[in-house]
């Protein structure tokens, strides 16, 4: 993210007021430093400083996750403002091909599969992809579908889905599948904190990746 003074000045009072939250346990670090950084990119982006415990990280999600971006993974998306968000910063960086599952660019293709669902299509097509479910609850339901039934096997899943009615459940299949995954615990999530995550996951990558291949 390229700091401009307003973006300085936000991170400063989130930084003032996530120090309360950590210092609470400081014999038990809540976060890790690169787990802090996404979860201050999430406040950041939403405005909404309950992610600070919403936010749950599988064991070594983000260090797989972040091995999978430097292999170049393909990355599936569930909204077209998700794809818009990060394109810019993998532009820069790893150049990660990005599918969007709601791209009208990809009917033709798609009328010739009539009984599969748009996840399904792009799962079979990268089974071990990285797949962000920012929007669809059911889109996130369909993809674990596919990941108990050993059809796919994901190098990372990051579900940030809202809603009510069952993502509470889908979240928890979610959250004890063997699968390296970031989910926002209950009705919260989103389009926009799918970007900002994803914008740290990135950006935290490309750092350990430029060092080690430029020291």
């Amino acid at each position: 993210m390229e700091l401009n003074k307003i973006s300085a000045k936000n991170l400063t009072v989130i930084d003032r007021e996530l120090g309360d939250y950590i210092r609470s346990d400081e014999k038990n670090p809540i976060f890790t430093p690169a787990q802090y950084e996404i979860v201050r990119r999430a406040i950041y982006y939403t405005g909404d400083f309950e992610y600070q415990s919403l936010i749950q990280f599988s064991p070594k999600a983000l260090l797989i996750g972040g091995a999978a971006l430097a292999a170049r993974s393909t990355i599936i998306v569930d909204n077209l403002m998700i794809k818009a968000g990060i394109l810019s910063i993998l532009q820069r960086t790893f150049a990660n091909q990005v599918y969007c599952s709601l791209d009208s660019m990809l009917e033709e293709e798609l009328e010739n599969h009539h009984s599969v669902c748009r996840i399904e299509y792009f799962a079979k097509h990268y089974p071990e992809g990285i797949f962000i479910i920012g929007q669809e609850q059911n889109t996130l339901s369909k993809l674990l579908d596919l990941i108990e039934l050993e059809e796919i096997e994901p190098a990372f899943i990051l579900g940030t889905t809202p809603g009510f009615l069952g993502i509470e459940k889908i979240k928890q299949r979610l959250g004890e599948s063997s699968i390296p995954n970031i989910l926002i615990d209950g009705s919260k999530g989103g389009a926009i904190v799918s970007v900002g995550i994803m914008e740290a996951l990135i950006e935290l990558s490309w750092q350990v990746y430029y060092q080690n291949n430029h020291s």
